[in-house]
Parts: C-alpha cells; structure tokens; sequence
C-alpha cells in the first residue's frame, strides 16, 4: 500500500499541510469511496501541479479549477453533454455508469486525467484523453505519477518535452 513517506520520497515534502478533506462528504457526494493511494496523496499535499503540466485536483482545493469537488463534477457534465451531441466517441462510459471515467486531473493543455472506476477503487486505471487520442495505463495514481516524474511511463497525449524536470507546484 502507497503511504505519505512513498509520495514525500516521489516528489519531495510538502510546503504545508493540505486541509482535512471530509471524506464522508465525499463518498456520499460519488457514492463510492476512491483510490487509497489518492486519498493518501490528498492528506499530505495541497492541489499540485507535477512538472508544472500534471495537475492533480483536491477535495479541498481553494480554487475552482483545483478544487476536486468543482472540477470533477464540471467535468462530467460537459462530457455528458458532448456525448448526448455525437460529437466524440467515448471508449468508455462516464461515471457513475460502470465502467466510468471519473477524472482526477487535467493538464495544463487541457488534457483531461481520469480513472476507469470498475470495481474495487485501489483497483482502478488511468485513462488520460484529449478527447481525440486515448491512452490506458494499466496501474494506479501512484505508479502512473511515479512513472510519469521519473520519464518511465511516456503517455502519449502528453507533448514530448514533458517530464521536464521542474519541481511540483503546490497551491499556497
């Protein structure tokens, strides 16, 4: 199981303490509970930015566009939307629908990050799209983010001058 020391030795300390995310808020708010690797990343850090592309929403983000609980629903319901028009196809069906994508990130370039919830949380993949190309990776948050800093794990949607070396961004 991924622990804070896994995600401090990832990708360094962080700046300051996250604040407490109402886990019960959450479950109710999706009906299921999410990765523990997740949920482990979002009591050590604030909402980051890895390699200032990736970034990684928060239940308790302070911004619109970082807090999890804005972005993931938002997210949602454009896609919703764009399916009930015809105008991309999806590989997958959208959460709460089983399997569904349910995002927990986008990218600077407007990728959108999501895991495939089929199952047992701690089970789920990532899927990360641009709405055009797809890319399945066949682990969790941890091992994706891991492979991602470390150049390791090439996804690609993702330009290719990503990782670059850049240290995480965390919101103050």
């Amino acid at each position: 199981m991924t622990g804070t020391d896994d995600w401090i030795r990832l990708i360094g300390a962080p700046e300051r303490p996250p604040e407490p995310t109402d886990w019960n808020r959450v479950r109710s708010l999706l009906g299921t509970d999410l990765p523990s690797d997740y949920r482990v990343l979002v009591e050590t850090y604030p909402a980051l930015a890895l390699e200032q592309f990736l970034r990684i929403t928060h239940p308790t983000g302070k911004h619109d566009h970082s807090n999890w609980t804005h972005v993931a629903p938002a997210v949602l319901d454009r896609l919703r939307e764009t399916r009930r028009n015809g105008n991309i196809k999806f590989p997958h069906g959208l959460y709460p629908e089983t399997p569904g994508l349910l995002p927990w990130g986008n990218t600077v370039n407007g990728d959108h990050c999501f895991w495939l919830a089929d199952g047992e949380p701690d089970r789920w993949t990532i899927v990360i799209t641009d709405l055009v190309d797809w890319w399945e990776f066949g682990g969790g948050l941890f091992d994706f983010v891991s492979g991602f800093v470390s150049g390791a794990v090439t996804c690609p949607v993702f330009p290719d001058d990503v990782p670059n070396g850049k240290p995480p961004y965390q919101e103050p």
